[in-house]
């Protein structure tokens, strides 16, 4: 996962697996870069599995959000310029 994400946060994955071995637990938004470079955003839940296995893992779940925040930006912008307009 560290070599996936977006090198300006790397330096954060070591919280992320703190987090992980305290609570058990890890969500939120993270940025990767695919293999071709395009940068994308992760939305993801990951649960750290003890129960009934010999060495613990972590069961990662994300969702791309990509273009959900990028349309949601452009909303913004788009009423931002309304409501200057409207004045």
């Amino acid at each position: 996962m560290r070599e996936i994400t977006a090198p300006e946060y790397r330096h954060q994955f070591d919280w992320y697996l703190n987090e992980i071995r305290e609570t058990g637990e890890s969500r939120g938004l993270m940025v990767v870069v695919t293999r071709s470079g395009e940068r994308r955003i992760w939305e993801y839940q990951n649960t750290l599995r003890t129960d009934g296995i010999s060495s613990p893992i972590v069961r990662g779940m994300a969702h791309d959000v990509t273009e959900r925040n990028r349309t949601a930006k452009r909303l913004q912008e788009y009423e931002r310029v309304w409501k200057v307009w409207m004045k």
